[in-house]
């Protein structure tokens, strides 16, 4: 039986880097405790709605975006920028209008576990 990971091009990348990129009230990784499997159905459709909406805003700012990133590169990259995750805390290449756009959608799947 397919999931909503497994139809949505670059989800299970996006749900991915929000475990080994976020930590829990106790400051301790998520992807030490949690898998995929332990979302919340409504913290998956806000994931799923969030990367939608990233790709759409991608198309608008650059027609030919799926020519520089596949979905799954694309996905944690967005994870990365709209939560400033990055090393440098710069994201990861995203342009400066794509980094914009991006940070008022701030996701927090992340937290969203259980």
């Amino acid at each position: 039986m397919m999931t909503l990971i497994d139809e949505t091009p670059g989800l299970r990348r996006y749900l991915t880097t929000a475990l080994e990129t976020s930590t829990g009230e106790d400051e301790q990784p998520l992807d030490e405790r949690y898998t995929l499997d332990n979302f919340a159905p409504i913290a998956l459709l806000q994931a799923h709605l969030d990367l939608t909406q990233a790709c759409k805003l991608a198309d608008g700012l650059v027609t030919d975006w799926p020519k520089y990133w596949d979905a799954d590169q694309f996905a944690g990259d967005f994870w990365l920028n709209a939560n400033n995750r990055s090393r440098r805390r710069s994201g990861c290449g995203f342009s400066i209008a794509m980094r914009t756009a991006t940070s008022t959608m701030i996701p927090k799947v992340g937290r969203s576990i259980v």
